[in-house]
C-alpha cells in the first residue's frame, strides 16, 4: 500500500512538473511573438499583449531573445520573463489565450537626456517600473515649477555690461559712436543666442537692441550697436539682458538651461 501511494505521489510530482514545463514554453513563445511585435512595430499587436501601453511611443528592442529566462513572480503569480540588458516582463494568465504583460522595466524607450534629468532630480528612481516612469513622466507640473528657478539661474548665471575699452564713442563729429557690451556665460550650460538680447541705452538716444549670440559655458561674447555722436554732454550708456525665453515651453527652457542641484523632485512634492 505504502509503494502503491509513493508511486502516486511521484507521478502527481511529475505531472506538476510537466504541466509548469509545458506553461513556461507557452509563455516563452508568448514572450518571443511579443519581441517580435515590438521589432516589427506592431501597435495594435503590442496593445493587445501589454494593455495600458497605447501612449508609449517608443519601445527598447535590443532583446537578447538566446538567453531568456522565465521564473514565478511572487507579486503577481504570474511569470517574469528577463529578455537581457536589463529588460524584463511580467506574464499573468492561465494559458496562451489569457496571458497578458501586466508590468515591466526597461520596455518603454525614453530619451537618455529626459531619463538622466530624471533621475538627477530625483524624479524618476532606477527602481521604478516602466508604468510608474510613465506615470511620473506625464505630470509636467514638475517642469512648471522648475521654470522660474531657471529663470533666476539665468539672471545669475548671465551678466552684461557695457565694455569701455572696446566702445568708441565719438563727440561732435557727424561718425557715430560705436557702443560695445560684453556678455558672460558664468554657467554650465551654452546659451542660444536666440534665446536673448541685449538692450543698449542712454538717456538722450533711447534704446537700441543687439541680437544675441550663442555663448558656450564659462565664455565672455561682445555685442554692439550704434548711436549718434555726442555733443557737449557726455552720455551714461547701460547694457541689459532681455531673455526671449517665454517664446519657448517650459519644458524646453528647463531641460535646456536649469542647473540640477539634487533634490528638486522631493521639495517639488513638499508644495503640492
Amino acid at each position: 500500500m505504502e509503494k502503491i501511494k509513493i508511486t502516486i505521489l511521484t507521478f502527481c510530482i511529475l505531472l506538476c512538473c510537466a504541466c509548469d514545463s509545458n506553461k513556461v514554453e507557452e509563455i516563452k513563445r508568448f514572450a518571443t511573438d511579443f519581441a517580435a511585435a515590438v521589432q516589427s512595430g506592431d501597435k495594435s499587436r503590442i496593445t493587445k499583449m501589454y494593455p495600458g501601453t497605447a501612449d508609449v511611443d517608443e519601445f527598447a528592442s535590443d532583446f537578447k531573445m538566446d538567453s531568456i529566462q522565465i521564473n514565478e513572480d511572487n507579486m503577481t503569480g504570474g511569470h517574469k520573463v528577463s529578455l537581457g540588458n536589463g529588460i524584463w516582463l511580467v506574464v499573468t494568465g492561465k494559458d496562451k489565450e489569457s496571458f497578458k504583460i501586466v508590468s515591466s522595466h526597461g520596455l518603454f524607450s525614453f530619451p537618455k537626456e529626459q531619463m538622466s534629468f530624471a533621475q538627477e532630480t530625483g524624479w524618476i528612481k532606477k527602481d521604478m517600473d516602466d508604468q510608474e516612469m510613465l506615470k511620473a513622466f506625464s505630470d509636467t507640473t514638475f517642469y512648471d515649477f522648475l521654470f522660474d528657478k531657471t529663470a533666476e539661474q539665468l539672471k545669475k548665471n548671465v551678466t552684461t555690461e557695457v565694455n569701455w575699452e572696446k566702445s568708441d564713442i565719438k563727440c561732435m563729429v557727424d561718425e557715430p559712436s560705436t557702443i560695445v557690451a560684453q556678455v558672460t556665460n558664468k554657467g554650465s550650460h551654452a546659451i542660444r543666442g536666440e534665446d536673448y538680447k541685449v538692450i543698449i541705452s542712454c538717456e538722450m538716444f533711447g534704446a537700441n537692441e543687439a541680437k544675441g549670440k550663442d555663448i558656450a559655458p564659462k565664455q565672455t561674447i561682445f555685442l554692439s550697436t550704434r548711436f549718434p555722436a555726442e555733443g557737449a554732454g557726455r552720455q551714461i550708456y547701460k547694457a541689459a539682458l532681455k531673455f526671449n525665453i517665454n517664446e519657448a515651453s517650459r519644458c524646453e527652457v528647463v531641460s535646456r538651461y536649469y542647473e540640477v542641484k539634487g533634490g528638486e523632485y522631493e521639495e517639488f512634492l513638499k508644495t503640492k
